[in-house]
């Protein structure tokens, strides 16, 4: 099974389009290639760390705006040429158009509070009022997420 994190709700079962990744760093262009593609990985965690392109998590320094969106498909993606991070945080590519699946969103305070991931119904994203850092989760999704599918 492969994860795929969004910022946002996408639908129930949305197909996916390969496009550049948009989180402003010029710098990944040049490393990974200009080639469009659909991100993935085999952890939830490590989707998040993808997107980051770091090693930790702060609470401080996120992308998001609201709790991300969990899709998740069965298809078999491609290994990527030469991406930078792919070897620590096991990302995948699609190259072409992909079915996936909603999961849940993930519950970010939870996340960085007690260091698990777990699904939550909350669009809106809540963190700890200190700054947290966390380099890896407990679990990967505990929680009725049999019930999002």
């Amino acid at each position: 099974m492969w994860f795929h994190v969004t910022n946002s709700y996408l639908g129930k079962n949305p197909i996916l389009i390969p496009k550049l990744p948009r989180n402003g760093n010029i710098k990944i262009i040049k490393w990974e290639g200009n080639i469009p593609r659909i991100c993935v990985s085999n952890s939830i965690f490590k989707c998040l760390l993808a997107i980051h392109g770091t090693e930790s998590l702060n609470s401080n320094d996120l992308y998001f705006t609201e709790n991300p969106c969990v899709y998740f498909t069965e298809e078999e993606p491609y290994l990527p040429p030469d991406c930078n991070d792919f070897r620590q945080n096991y990302e995948m590519w699609f190259l072409k158009k992909t079915k996936f699946y909603y999961l849940a969103r993930i519950d970010m305070y939870k996340l960085f509070t007690d260091k698990i991931i777990m699904s939550t119904d909350e669009k809106e994203l809540k963190l700890p009022d200190q700054k947290k850092r966390i380099c890896k989760a407990k679990s990967e999704f505990i929680i009725n997420v049999i019930t999002h599918i």
